[in-house]
C-alpha cells in the first residue's frame, strides 16, 4: 500500500509539473509569493463547476476594518479557496492537484508564518493545517490564525496522534482530523462538503 502511495504521488507530481510548464507556454503563469501558490491570474470560466462566492464580512468571520487587532481583508470575488500547511513537499503538491481539479484556488505553504500573514491579506474558506511542523507546530499556528479568524473551517493533518494536542485543536474549533497516510478522497470530499455546505 505504501508503495502505491509513493507511486502516485510521483505521478501527479510529474502531472503537476508537467501541466505547469504547459500554462507558462500558454501566457498563464501561476503566481508565487514566499512558497504561495495561487491562481489569481485564470480567467474564472477555466475552474470548472461553478461556486457562489461568499460574503467575506459575514460568512468567512474575518475582522472588521475598524477592529485594532488586524489589517483589513481584502475581498475577493472567485472560487473558494483552500489552504494547504505541511512541511512535506508531496502532500501540499498532491492536494493542491486535487483540489485545483475541482476548480478551488489554493495556496499553500511549508511553514505557517507565511500562512498567517496571507491569512490576513486573502480571502481563505478552508485550511488544512499539519500538526507538526519544524518552525511552528499547528497548535502555535491554529492560535495564530483563531486570533484573527474565529470561523475559518480548520482540518488537521497529522501522523501523530498526541492526545493533548489534539483536545487543543478541538478547543480551537477544529472537528476534522485526517491521519497520515490518509485517503485523498476522503479529504477532497470532505473539504468540499463543507465548502459547499
Amino acid at each position: 500500500m505504501l508503495y502505491i502511495f509513493i507511486i502516485l504521488l510521483i505521478v501527479l507530481a510529474a502531472l503537476f509539473i508537467w501541466r505547469r510548464a504547459g500554462s507558462k507556454r500558454a501566457g498563464r503563469p501561476a503566481e508565487r509569493q514566499d512558497g504561495l501558490t495561487s491562481l489569481n491570474n485564470r480567467d474564472s470560466s477555466e475552474f470548472g463547476p461553478s461556486f457562489s462566492s461568499r460574503s467575506v464580512a459575514s460568512e468567512a468571520g474575518h475582522v472588521d476594518a475598524s477592529s485594532n487587532s488586524a489589517a483589513p481583508v481584502i475581498e475577493e470575488d472567485g472560487p473558494p479557496t483552500v489552504m494547504i500547511v505541511d512541511d512535506q513537499t508531496a502532500i501540499r503538491m498532491l492536494l493542491r492537484e486535487v483540489f485545483e481539479l475541482e476548480g478551488l484556488r489554493v495556496f499553500e505553504f511549508s511553514h505557517g508564518k507565511s500562512a498567517i500573514e496571507t491569512l490576513q491579506q486573502k480571502r481563505v474558506d478552508y485550511i488544512l493545517l499539519d500538526l507538526k511542523m519544524p518552525d511552528m507546530d499547528g497548535i502555535e499556528v491554529l492560535t495564530a490564525i483563531r486570533a484573527y479568524n474565529r470561523t475559518v473551517d480548520v482540518a488537521m493533518i497529522t501522523a501523530y496522534g498526541d492526545p493533548l494536542k489534539l483536545d487543543a485543536a478541538r478547543k480551537l474549533g477544529v472537528t476534522t482530523f485526517f491521519t497520515k497516510p490518509f485517503e485523498i478522497d476522503d479529504v477532497k470530499q470532505s473539504v468540499l462538503a463543507r465548502l459547499n455546505g
